[in-house]
C-alpha cells in the first residue's frame, strides 16, 4: 500500500509489517558494498521518537488506522537504490569497453524487466552492435529509452 505522501508499507510475514519512503540522499562516489547497511542514527527506532521510522509509522497510520496499533520495531534495514536519471535501465552495448553489454540500472525493477531484458540481450549479442528495436512478440519495439548516452526524456511513469 502507497500513501499519497509516497510513504509505503507491505506485510514482510505474517506477525510484521515492513514499512517505507525514500529518502533522496547525495551521490556517494566512493560508496561500497558495506555501506549498504549503514544505519544513521536519525533513522533508528532506538534514537527516539523524532526519529524517521516513528514519524513514518505516525504518516501511515494517518492513512491505515490499523497500523496506528502496531507494538513497535523489531528491525531496522536500509539499502541503495541506485537509478538512472530517467529511472529506466541501460540496455546497450559499453561506449567505452569492446564487446561489453551493459543490462544495468534495474534496482529492483529486475523481475519485472527480465524477460524483456534477455530478448533485448540476444538481439545485442546478435547484432554486435547497438540496436534501435527488438521484435517482441510480432511487435517492433523501440529501445532507444535504454541506449547510454540517451536524452533523460522518457521517465518511468507506474511500478506495480
Amino acid at each position: 500500500t502507497v500513501a499519497p505522501t509516497g510513504a509505503y508499507c507491505r506485510p514482510e510475514n505474517p506477525e510484521t509489517l515492513l514499512l517505507g519512503k525514500l529518502h533522496a540522499a547525495a551521490a556517494e562516489v566512493d560508496f561500497s558494498y558495506e555501506d549498504q547497511d549503514r544505519i544513521e542514527a536519525e533513522f533508528a527506532p532506538t534514537s527516539g521518537v523524532d526519529a524517521v521510522p516513528w514519524g513514518l509509522w505516525a504518516e501511515l497510520a494517518n492513512f491505515i488506522p490499523a497500523v496506528g496499533e502496531f507494538e513497535g520495531f523489531n528491525a531496522v534495514t536500509c539499502g541503495y537504490y541506485g537509478t538512472t536519471p530517467d529511472h529506466n535501465p541501460f540496455l546497450d552495448f559499453d561506449p567505452t569497453t569492446i564487446n561489453l553489454i551493459r543490462l544495468v540500472g534495474f534496482s529492483g525493477h529486475g523481475v519485472m524487466f527480465g524477460p524483456f531484458t534477455a530478448l533485448v540481450a540476444r538481439h545485442l549479442a546478435e547484432a554486435g552492435k547497438q540496436v534501435g528495436s527488438v521484435q517482441a512478440d510480432g511487435v517492433r519495439v523501440d529501445v532507444a529509452n535504454f541506449h547510454i548516452g540517451r536524452a533523460y526524456d522518457s521517465h518511468e511513469r507506474l511500478v506495480i
